[in-house]
């Protein structure tokens, strides 16, 4: 069995969202088969995937870094990362690299190098995200529930999945609350969660 938490990381940080129980355990065998996780993560977040382009489109590597950003820590990327991580894109662009592995590289180093400092709690933003992630994945517990959640045509169920994140923070009590909306936000897949 690979690390969950480390796949449900790469859809917070790619999706903005907590994994499906299928999406999760797909990305699971995958990576228990072949551990080659840079492989996984290209693929994951392929420029191919339904997701993927619902989410970012043709929209530029500059605005990609910036949804990475927000979806792990809530906040704005730095000018000064912002022009370091299209610097790599470019520069391995020019070189003839993947775009999808570039990318793969880039979530995994910019969710990798989350640190607390003075100014930001992103280490602390993404375990909070992590938390509630996974809370929300084990609640999405039915066979109705996890078909619509699972669909990629539901983006009204993964847009709510998404805004549930968007409220986690680095302070414990945003992880309180968002737990104790959970219930709430599966309402939105469209069956009864009772």
């Amino acid at each position: 069995m690979a690390d969950l938490d480390r796949i449900q990381k790469f859809y917070i940080a790619y999706y903005g969202r907590p994994a499906d129980t299928v999406g999760l355990e797909y990305w699971d065998g995958i990576l228990t088969t072949n551990p080659d996780e840079g492989n996984m993560v290209k693929n994951f977040g392929s420029s191919e995937q339904p997701e993927y382009q619902n989410l970012y489109g043709t929209n530029a590597i500059a605005d990609f870094i910036r949804l990475v950003y927000q979806n792990l820590f809530n906040r704005t990327v730095e000018t000064d990362g912002l022009n370091y991580w299209v610097g790599v894109y470019d520069t391995a662009i020019s070189q003839g690299q993947d775009p999808n592995l570039i990318r793969a590289n880039m979530v995994t180093f910019i969710m990798d190098g989350a640190q607390d400092t003075a100014t930001t709690k992103d280490a602390t933003t993404v375990a909070n995200k992590l938390t509630v992630a996974k809370a929300f994945t084990a609640a999405v517990d039915t066979p109705e529930e996890i078909a619509a959640y699972s669909d990629v045509t539901n983006t009204a169920g993964q847009a709510a999945a998404r805004q549930l994140l968007q409220t986690v923070t680095s302070d414990e009590a945003s992880v309180t609350a968002a737990i104790a909306n959970v219930d709430s936000t599966l309402s939105v897949l469209g069956v009864d969660t009772v």
